[in-house]
């Protein structure tokens, strides 16, 4: 059975945070030498906060210490790298002009479509814009190393697809 927080533990990223713990993060913080980075470190090593691999928890430790921060428990740092900013919606004058109508092709006329590869920035713009029209989570970013096609019949752009690390 769980123990219930009370004031003199606070609960973040599925760890119980002491108000003694907390003081001694404040502590390293008002030294004023130490990144964000370096201060999830020392707090997964002093506190021991590794997983079932014996590797510290350095993330789960980075999201800890922001909600302790959003909280007003601790003040971290000024991040060294400003957060990366959201790519913003494609503005309606620089869309490339794409066919909107229904596509259909008949068997014959699907093997002469051809796929290739997303190099230049015209095709980048269009890739960007099919996804932001017609895939439902929009023209996000994808994660790690990456590959992005253009579907083309008859020199016309018919779709597209992109495949990305795995997480």
């Amino acid at each position: 059975m769980s123990q219930p927080i009370t004031p003199s533990h606070r609960r973040f990223s599925g760890r119980d945070f002491t108000e003694l713990e907390l003081e001694t993060i404040r502590a390293w913080i008002s030294e004023k030498t130490l990144c964000r980075e370096h201060i999830a470190r020392r707090v997964c090593q002093e506190f021991g906060w590794i997983n079932a691999q014996g590797k510290l928890k350095t993330m789960s430790c980075k999201v800890a210490l922001l909600r302790m921060h959003c909280a007003g428990l601790i003040a971290l740092p000024v991040p060294k790298r400003p957060a990366p900013q959201r790519r913003k919606k494609t503005d309606a004058g620089m869309l490339l002009p794409l066919s909107q109508s229904l596509i259909t092709l008949s068997a014959e006329q699907l093997r002469h479509v051809r796929l290739d590869v997303v190099q230049t920035q015209t095709d980048r713009a269009i890739y960007h814009q099919l996804l932001q029209a017609h895939h439902y989570l929009g023209a996000g970013s994808m994660a790690g190393a990456q590959l992005r096609y253009l579907a083309r019949s008859g020199g016309e752009v018919v779709g597209a697809s992109g495949f990305g690390a795995s997480a």
